[in-house]
């Protein structure tokens, strides 16, 4: 508690007060005591720190009640700091935390990153982010300036800081890559000339294209913004998606690619890809349909069409976030690692990507990758 008050010195009895005040409508709200704690390991989370609130509080007359909060607050990392703070004032004039309702009370629990998301799991993801796509085309059709502030790239030339961590991850699987029997050395090669053109391409597909069916991506649809409920069995029966902080408007593929790429399960097979997007397609326009959208609606050949042209985005990504799923050693999952040149780093990377689990996927990956032009 001591080192968390220390780095985060605005958590403080009065300022949750204003929060719950807000939150609560009730302008009597007492805080006689509070906890924080980190919500997740350190390693399961690489852009932020996520921290967990445990409040209990009096409202005027009545009887001690309890809260809980999740704050998404900036990393301590000094390398890290740097870059998320000059991307926040290139992006965003907001404060640097968020505070969210903590879904554990509701039964939710985080997927599990080393596993990855089951069919059955990216049904219910699918089903979900084709809701939430279909209902803000459905808004900007009746207002366009619902999406005013959605329209600035994550990626672009003006942010060279996360540059390295694709380049870098990039390398290192082609490295692997090399060695790998079942992957043929054109593919390897093509991976180190990708090393070049990968940035271009990225802010090609960040583009604003107009003349496009365009939706509000979530852009980090990843198996660590799933959380899941399970029944006393232990199936997975619903789900909820989270962090929406970097949303863009653009193209539906841009989060179809990297949910499939990056978080699917090791038995959830390449020819399936094209069943899940079927899956979304007919959400989408189900629900389209049910909210009177008055323009023309995508097909699901132009869905397809758009992950050969956007679906770069999603496999750019899997380098990074894929070794980092199955990454043992979560207690030095630092991102700096990633972009270091100490020991530390170098051993943290050469672990991520000889991981057997990294190379069994990647050869999967790779080869439908290729078939589909991604690595020209």
């Amino acid at each position: 508690m001591d080192s968390i008050a220390h780095k985060y010195p605005f958590i403080t009895k009065e300022y949750l007060e204003s929060v719950l005040r807000e939150s609560h409508k009730c302008s009597s709200i007492v805080v006689q005591d509070f906890t924080v704690v980190p919500a997740l390991a350190k390693g399961q989370n690489y852009s932020s720190d996520i921290l967990r609130v445990k409040i209990c509080y009096v409202e005027e007359g009545s009887v001690p009640k309890n809260a809980t909060f999740i704050i998404k607050a900036s990393l301590d990392s000094e390398e890290l700091a740097d870059m998320i703070e000059e991307a926040i004032k290139v992006s965003t004039t907001k404060p640097n935390h968020i505070i969210f309702e903590d879904l554990t009370e509701s039964g939710f629990v985080a997927a599990d990153r080393k596993k990855g998301l089951i069919y059955h799991e990216l049904v219910m993801v699918l089903e979900r982010i084709a809701h939430f796509h279909a209902a803000t085309a459905y808004m900007f059709s009746k207002d366009e300036s619902t999406m005013q502030y959605h329209h600035y790239p994550n990626i672009n030339p003006d942010q060279m800081h996360f540059h390295p961590l694709y380049r870098n991850c990039l390398l290192a699987c082609a490295e692997e890559a090399r060695k790998w029997p079942t992957i043929s050395s054109n593919i390897a090669e093509k991976l180190f000339r990708l090393e070049k053109s990968m940035m271009p391409k990225a802010f090609e597909i960040y583009k604003s294209d107009k003349t496009g069916f365009n939706v509000l991506c979530h852009c980090d649809l990843s198996v660590n913004n799933v959380m899941l409920k399970f029944d006393s069995v232990g199936n997975s029966v619903d789900c909820r998606l989270v962090d929406f902080a970097i949303g863009f408007f653009g193209s539906p593929a841009m989060d179809l690619s990297y949910l499939l790429f990056t978080s699917s399960a090791d038995d959830v097979t390449t020819d399936q890809f094209d069943e899940l997007l079927q899956y979304y397609h007919t959400q989408f326009v189900d629900t389209l349909v049910k909210l009177g959208y008055g323009r023309p609606i995508p097909t699901l050949n132009d869905i397809q069409v758009e992950m050969l042209r956007k679906g770069f985005l999603g496999v750019m990504h899997v380098p990074l976030l894929l070794p980092l799923r199955l990454i043992e050693d979560t207690a030095n999952a630092d991102l700096s690692h990633l972009i270091g040149s100490s020991e530390a780093a170098i051993e943290f990377r050469r672990k991520m990507f000889s991981h057997p689990r990294f190379q069994s996927r990647m050869e999967c990956l790779l080869s439908y990758f290729d078939r589909k032009g991604y690595l020209d």
